[in-house]
């Protein structure tokens, strides 16, 4: 497969992601089931927080750039909740 397809099958699967969450997911569950495509669509250079590899050949995949933005956000917020219920 070449590297543009599989930026093309990542987007999608991100899109897919982010409607699973819309539409059915338990936020934990969520994020649990698509930490592995987080990782594949993830950058994370030492020291610095990770963001999307979301841009090929001049082309910006938006629904990686989405899914990205939500898990980095859902996990934070999880994070949070989980402080906050052992205090």
């Amino acid at each position: 497969m070449n590297l543009q397809m599989r930026y093309v099958l990542r987007d999608t699967n991100s899109k897919l992601a982010l409607m699973d969450l819309r539409e059915h997911m338990s936020v934990p569950d969520w994020i649990f089931t698509h930490a592995a495509l987080f990782k594949s669509i993830s950058i994370e250079p030492d020291g610095y927080p990770s963001i999307a590899d979301a841009n090929y050949d001049n082309v910006t995949y938006r629904w990686i750039q989405a899914f990205h933005r939500t898990y980095v956000d859902l996990r934070e917020f999880m994070a949070i909740d989980l402080e906050d219920n052992s205090e």
